[in-house]
């Protein structure tokens, strides 16, 4: 690496080089060319002459010259059909290297080198041209920093390179994502997303990359469930369930499986494994876990530890299982009863009997209870998946094509169904609609579904969308992704860990958004009542009928509490303090807290006694 600067001094000839005669070095640094920026420059020497020459060397081969510094130049004078090019000869060679430091000053002083290209020159350095990140610093006159910090940026993958040329994610992310892209593939992608889409979620507040750097595990881990689906595959999120089927089992532990499935009478796919504090203990004992800043979060990283830790898992389980079936007590004879206080072979007649106690359930009772549970299990979800094929079915036979009527459009207008077809499909499509669950009988006559993936669910939403060919087709397939998201039954149909945790609400708690959204629900079940089967309407019909009854209470208290309160206030002057406390009181504890609120009681509470009212009227 040279040392001094001047003692290095190059020495350069001027002269004029036939364009063809110049190879462009590999070891230049500038990867990306802007073509509008090179027919710019093109016109410009067409018009105006090339007056600033290249910087080149004596190639290997015989009358060829390298490229150093100047290849926007030489790409734009071909573009503009320039035979002969002006350039600076580098005739006596330096130390490894200095080409390259030539190529990065030179660039840097003319169109600066994005980021990348910038760290992709010191790489080059590093290896070619035998610096260090020190000397590269000095050499260059900029900070060792910035030198370590470009760097870093080769450590990040492709994708996250492109958004930060896009100045979509900022330099100050570069050394946290540099981290998570050491730990494991496709974690800097996710955090990226994490922070991006946050910004088009209007009901929290949007992350930023502070989040990133102050806790870039709590930040990867989300703030909802589904949000542990977008985790690359081998990664696995503390104190949350899995099913069996997403681990590649041994021999061993597919023994364990099955022996745990005999013992408790359950299929396999019933079978969820949580990775609770002691896996997590385990896996940080291996280094294969990493905890939030504050400790209460943690991820696992690695397929095959995982599998490991499931391994251990289940055989923990299951030995389990049978120590509590071999330490389970010798329960006595039902007749068999305790007597006495220690007097029976005395025959003192002072001895009380105590009382039978109720014999315990023998193990056959408990085996039998739990067998009963396990057969109304699969009853249940039988019954729930029947249910909602059915609805499925109707659901695209009946509304193959409506009208454009008013509650059409008001429902369309304030359903979500731009922004969260994903949610919609998996909350109701992938449950009802015919063709997207694999249904299959067991050999004990219950019914397995297999639900697609939420990604899989929307591009089958999706194709279901674009086979209509009329606005009426359109709309009614609309409305039955909607339907199904609202009335598709989730309990017994699907394993608690893949069920979709999204609640489809076209209505709205806050005043914004379309002015009908309150009513776009009725309107919705007031079209599925009319056009479904009424087997099928029924529970919906039902459910409309109790809320239409419970608002209709809800006016009736609201205009007995009006009546009372009104009567209240035409008397509260006349009342002591005391009677108007003790008023308030009573229509708070039986109309709530909004009969009198705070402000309201306060006034009333600042009249005059009755007494006092006279004594100002005698004074006057």
């Amino acid at each position: 690496m040279p040392t001094d600067p001047q003692a290095d001094q190059q020495a350069y000839t001027l002269a004029e080089i036939p364009i063809e005669r110049i190879v462009v070095s590999k070891n230049n640094p500038r990867k990306r060319f802007d073509e509008q920026e090179l027919e710019c420059l093109a016109h410009a020497i067409r018009t105006r002459g090339f007056d600033h020459p290249v910087l080149v060397k004596p190639a290997d081969e015989e009358g060829r010259h390298e490229l150093i510094g100047g290849e926007r130049r030489w790409r734009a004078a071909a573009k503009a059909g320039v035979e002969v090019l002006p350039a600076l000869i580098k005739t006596r060679a330096g130390a490894p290297g200095d080409d390259l430091v030539d190529a990065i000053l030179a660039n840097d002083l003319s169109v600066p080198l994005d980021v990348v290209e910038e760290a992709l020159g010191y790489q080059a350095l590093l290896g070619e041209g035998r610096y260090t990140r020190k000397g590269i610093a000095e050499t260059l006159k900029i900070p060792l920093s910035r030198v370590r910090e470009r760097l870093l940026i080769l450590e990040l993958p492709q994708a996250v390179r492109d958004r930060l040329l896009s100045g979509e994610v900022p330099l100050l992310a570069v050394k946290t994502l540099a981290q998570l892209a050491k730990l494991y593939d496709g974690l800097p992608e996710l955090a990226v997303k994490r922070v991006i889409d946050s910004r088009t979620q209007g009901w929290r507040e949007p992350l930023g990359w502070d989040d990133l750097i102050a806790d870039p595990i709590s930040l990867l881990i989300g703030g909802y469930d589904e949000q542990i689906e977008d985790f690359p595959e081998g990664v696995f999120v503390a104190n949350c369930s899995y099913p069996v089927a997403t681990f590649a089992l041994d021999e061993s532990a597919a023994a364990m499986l099955a022996e745990l499935c005999k013992l408790s009478e359950t299929e396999p796919e019933h079978v969820e494994v949580y990775f609770g504090e002691q896996l997590l203990e385990q896996a940080c004992s291996l280094g294969a876990a990493h905890r939030s800043a504050n400790g209460s979060e943690a991820i696992i990283l690695g397929s095959d530890l995982a599998n490991q830790l499931v391994g251990d898992y289940l055989a923990a389980v299951v030995k389990q299982m049978r120590d509590d079936e071999d330490t389970a007590p010798c329960l006595p004879h039902p007749a068999s009863t305790a007597v006495g206080d220690g007097n029976e072979a005395t025959g003192a007649s002072g001895a009380e009997e105590q009382a039978p106690r109720p014999a315990a359930p023998t193990l056959e009772q408990i085996e039998g209870g739990r067998r009963r549970a396990l057969e109304e299990d699969r009853r249940l979800s039988d019954e729930t998946i029947a249910a909602n094929q059915a609805l499925g079915a109707a659901l695209v036979k009946h509304l193959a094509t409506v009208k454009l009527d008013v509650r059409v459009v008001k429902i369309l207008s304030a359903a979500p169904i731009a922004t969260h077809l994903a949610d919609i499909a998996a909350r109701g499509a992938r449950l009802c609609f015919p063709g997207f669950a694999e249904l299959s009988e067991r050999k004990n006559g219950s019914t397995k579904a297999v639900y697609p993936e939420p990604r899989d669910a929307q591009a089958k939403a999706r194709e279901y969308l674009q086979q209509a060919e009329s606005a009426g087709e359109v709309a009614a397939r609309v409305l039955a992704l909607l339907a199904a998201a609202r009335w598709g039954k989730q309990d017994w149909a699907i394993s608690r860990s893949k069920a979709s945790h999204y609640t489809l609400q076209l209505g709205s708690y806050y005043e914004h958004g379309v002015p009908w959204r309150d009513e776009a629900e009725e309107l919705l079940d007031e079209i599925l009542i009319e056009r479904l089967p009424e087997e099928i309407a029924a529970p919906i019909a039902a459910a409309k009928a109790q809320r239409e009854a419970a608002a209709a209470e809800e006016r009736r208290r609201e205009r007995e509490r009006d009546k009372d309160v009104a009567r209240f206030l035409k008397c509260a002057a006349k009342l002591t303090r005391a009677e108007r406390q003790e008023k308030i009181q009573r229509l708070r504890r039986e109309h709530g807290y909004s009969a009198v609120n705070h402000g309201k009681g306060k006034e009333l509470m600042e009249l005059p006694e009755p007494h006092e009212e006279l004594e100002l009227a005698a004074a006057a």
